[in-house]
């Protein structure tokens, strides 16, 4: 897959991509929940906008380059690390506390991604 990605541009793909996601999911939206778009403030289109940029967009180029750069294994073992970082952020700066249950789901996530990087690590190792 990184063989493919490396003369495609981020900003191309993932321009195309949310305009496939969007030309799929507005229409669907609109037929199914039927709201009217003329009730959106001013304030509720920035929020669009800047979800649509900082977080969609952002996100999906971010995606890419660790893609292209490191692999799809990499990539996937970064989103299993953010709700690791959403609880702990939400400790930080929303005074949310952690539970036993968290922390348990916090080491499995940190055993599960060494497991992987350890199997990795393992079919590099010449044969002895």
């Amino acid at each position: 897959m990184r063989k493919q990605m490396q003369q495609l541009s981020a900003f191309d793909v993932t321009a195309v991509r949310l305009t496939v996601a969007t030309l799929i999911v507005l229409p669907l939206a609109l037929l199914l929940r039927g709201f009217d778009l003329s009730q959106v403030t001013m304030a509720g289109w920035l929020s669009l906008v800047y979800a649509a940029i900082v977080g969609a967009f952002s996100a999906q180029m971010l995606a890419f380059h660790i893609t292209k750069k490191f692999g799809a294994i990499a990539f996937s073992l970064v989103s299993y690390v953010i709700p690791v970082v959403a609880a702990i952020a939400g400790v930080l700066w929303l005074d949310e506390t952690i539970t036993l249950w968290m922390v348990a789901g916090m080491v499995l996530i940190g055993g599960g991604i060494l497991l992987i990087n350890g199997r990795r690590s393992l079919k590099l190792l010449p044969p002895t």
